[in-house]
Parts: structure tokens; C-alpha cells; sequence
């Protein structure tokens, strides 16, 4: 929803990046609001999600680039050699390895590219740790906060789902974090 409000506003966007391609949906959804935009969706080769077992049970139903729109540019790439990256972009969607040390150094990458007054999207953003999350703790949390107390930048926490089955203290709450670099 938040994709398709700011696809719709005046707000110019030209250059995404998405961190985290899995089977590709969101990639699509991005190219279909962005269609005048370059996307760069960054994942780790078929064969190191085999390896390490990071969602390989749907390994059968990654994408490959000939699946992908023309404005979708698929890269095989551990998230962290962002660290060298200098292309800047309008808007960054994190949804890579939610675990340290991962979460956090896809986190400031991701501030560190943004444009001035670009946005960073954070999936799957817990305020507090649930009782049955295993891939996911405070890691994104802490990493938000610590940019956030250190002023560099401005953030807000949209509910990922609605409906109890989704919010309980059991499962817990997720939520996309929407940041924005402060100019300093």
C-alpha cells in the first residue's frame, strides 16, 4: 500500500533498490508501480540459498532475469558487498537476512545510499521480540533506534497485517519501518 501511494504522489522515483529478491513478487510489484524506474533487486545465488538453507524449500521458484519486467535488473550478490556500493537511489526496500549481522549492515547500507529525501523501507521490523520468532529478533530494531537517537534519521512503523492472528504477544507484531536520512 505504501508502494502504490507513493507511485501515485509526485514524488519522483527513478532509481529502487531491493535487498532480499526471493521469489521475486515484490520485484514485480515495484516494476508495475514504477514502470519509468531502474530496479536493482539483490539476492545470493540458487545455489548458496541450497547451501545455507535460507528459504530453500521454494529454491524451485526463484526468479531468473529472462522472468523479469525490462526495468528489473536481478543481481547475484551477498547484501554485504553494498558496503562498496556508491550508486544512490530513491527509494531502498530491506527484506534480505533478517539475522546478525546481516539485518543491521543491510540497514546502513541502505541509509547510506538513500537520496535526500528518499525513502528506506524495512520489512519485518519487530518493536519487540515475540516468543516464537526464530529469524527475526531486535536486530532491525536496535539498528533503526541507534540511527534514530544518533539524528541521522527520521522514522515511522506501519503494521505489516491486520487481525489477531497476526498481533498477539505470542506471534507478535511485525512491521514495515519507513526512514528517511536526515540532511546533516
Amino acid at each position: 500500500v505504501f508502494f502504490a501511494a507513493l507511485a501515485s504522489s509526485q514524488f519522483p522515483i527513478s532509481n529502487i533498490l531491493e535487498i532480499g529478491t526471493f521469489k521475486g513478487e515484490t520485484t514485480r510489484i515495484l516494476a508495475d508501480l514504477f514502470p519509468k524506474s531502474h530496479i536493482d533487486s539483490i539476492d545470493l545465488s540458487h545455489d548458496e540459498i541450497r547451501n545455507i538453507g535460507t528459504y530453500a524449500y521454494a529454491v524451485d521458484e526463484l526468479p531468473n532475469s529472462k522472468e523479469m519486467p525490462i526495468n528489473v535488473k536481478l543481481k547475484t550478490q551477498n547484501s554485504l558487498k553494498l558496503i562498496g556500493e556508491t550508486l544512490e537511489y530513491d527509494l531502498i526496500w530491506v527484506d534480505g537476512n533478517h539475522k546478525s549481522p546481516y539485518a543491521q549492515i543491510d540497514i546502513a547500507c541502505a541509509i547510506r545510499l538513500i537520496k535526500d529525501k528518499g525513502f528506506v523501507l524495512c520489512d519485518d521490523v519487530y518493536l519487540k521480540t515475540p516468543r516464537i520468532e526464530k529469524e527475526s529478533g531486535s536486530e532491525s530494531i536496535d539498528t533503526i533506534l541507534a540511527f534514530k537517537e544518533a539524528g541521522m534519521i527520521n522514522s515511522f512503523f506501519i503494521r505489516k497485517r491486520l487481525g489477531k492472528k497476526f498481533n498477539n504477544k505470542i506471534t507478535g507484531t511485525k512491521f514495515l519501518a519507513v526512514l528517511q536520512r536526515k540532511l546533516l
